[in-house]
């Protein structure tokens, strides 16, 4: 288990709050971490080769993304301004992207929620 980085771990070496580690994650700006019971985890290894990629570049963003880019599914909800049982209607009925989830909690790309409601309406647009 030596081997393997935690959230606090990666949180620790980019000297910012775990939580901004889950929403880097969630934005892409990080590798996506194994699963082990649940829990996210990252070998050093790829970590390590991660870290050679930026070549001695800052990382394009040390801290969350904007909170226009993910949304967890209260402020999904409160984006579209819908009710969160309308945001799980449309899950079960797969009318969302696909989530991501950290730590249990699902959250989505609001580009990619907007682009998917954007391309539904103009097929329904071209089909009247």
């Amino acid at each position: 288990m030596d081997d393997l980085l935690t959230i606090s771990d990666l949180a620790g070496l980019l000297k910012v709050h775990r939580r901004t580690v889950e929403r880097m994650v969630v934005a892409g700006e990080l590798p996506a971490p194994l699963r082990i019971v649940g829990e996210p985890r990252w070998r050093r290894e790829t970590w390590r080769a991660w870290l050679k990629t930026l070549d001695g570049k800052p990382m394009r963003k040390t801290r969350p993304p904007a909170a226009s880019e993910v949304r967890d599914l209260r402020g999904l909800a409160a984006l579209l301004r819908v009710h969160r049982r309308t945001i799980e209607r449309w899950i079960s009925r797969r009318l969302l992207p696909p989530c991501t989830r950290i730590n249990g909690r699902r959250y989505w790309r609001v580009r990619e929620v907007l682009e998917k409601f954007q391309s539904a309406a103009t097929t329904e647009n071209a089909a009247e």
